[in-house]
């Protein structure tokens, strides 16, 4: 099934490549990213019992300039599932603009679980790459967290990268095809916590509406996999909604 997938993704690569007449790197670019979003999208998982799960995550974050090179970045995050709210992400940070495309962030991120409730308090460094290849934009993210988990014995650090992709779908850059991939790996065994080892991996394809210089949003789908050793793994497929500001 999997062959007859990767051709109707790469079709539609084609019919994209069409309409925009765009040029032989660029072509190749658009359709290898469609690919790679399917088939992350669709692979399977560890061989191991797998839980499935939905649900919608809303998204709302602003990057502010605040002096003429640090930055102000605020995040809401609220996952909503079938029996209600699920998790809830606040993430204020403050970074240093380095380059044009370089930037560090120190940040804080409370994110807490819900049914049951279980409290978490997260520190968490960040280096982030935003620099464009030709039309395609690139965004190369690296996170270190340390995760202060409640009823969790000492401190649980954690290491993910993402590699996000926008390309633009008309002249005016109005409209954007999305794609990102997340692997987050655990780096040290906690008591009553984490285990050190590969942690969740996210893939991401979405659609991208620039509504003004300063706001757009984002309507995507991510498919999680989410590894837990003393338990059934997770397999969830989410709905994303997202609205983002920069100012």
């Amino acid at each position: 099934m999997q062959p007859i997938r990767s051709r109707g993704a790469l079709g539609a690569a084609r019919r994209v490549d069409r309409r925009l007449a765009i040029g032989p790197w660029r072509r190749r670019a658009l359709r290898y990213g469609v690919l790679a979003a399917a088939l992350l999208a669709l692979s399977p998982g560890p061989g191991s019992a797998v839980t499935q799960d939905g649900q919608v995550w809303f998204v709302g974050t602003a990057r502010i300039t605040v002096a003429e090179r640090f930055k102000l970045f605020v995040e809401a995050q609220p996952r909503i599932g079938g029996d209600g709210l699920r998790q809830l992400l606040l993430r204020p940070a403050v970074g240093y603009q380095f380059l044009p495309y370089w930037a560090f962030y120190q940040g804080y991120g409370w994110t807490p679980s819900f049914n049951p409730f279980k409290d978490e308090n997260r520190v968490y460094q960040e280096s982030l790459f935003d620099n464009a290849l030709g039309g395609l934009r690139m965004v190369n993210r690296t996170r270190l967290e340390e995760r202060f988990i409640e009823g969790v014995d000492g401190v649980s650090l954690r290491l993910r990268h993402m590699l996000r992709l926008l390309y633009p779908l008309d002249g005016k850059r109005n409209w954007f095809a999305t794609f990102y991939d997340e692997a987050f790996v655990t780096l040290n065994d906690a008591g009553n916590g984490p285990q050190s080892g590969f942690d969740q991996n996210r893939a991401y394809i979405g659609m991208r509406r620039q509504l003004s210089r300063t706001v757009a949003i984002e309507l995507g789908y991510v498919y999680q996999y989410v590894n837990k050793p003393a338990d059934d793994d997770l397999s969830s497929n989410n709905a994303v909604v997202w609205v983002d500001v920069s100012l």
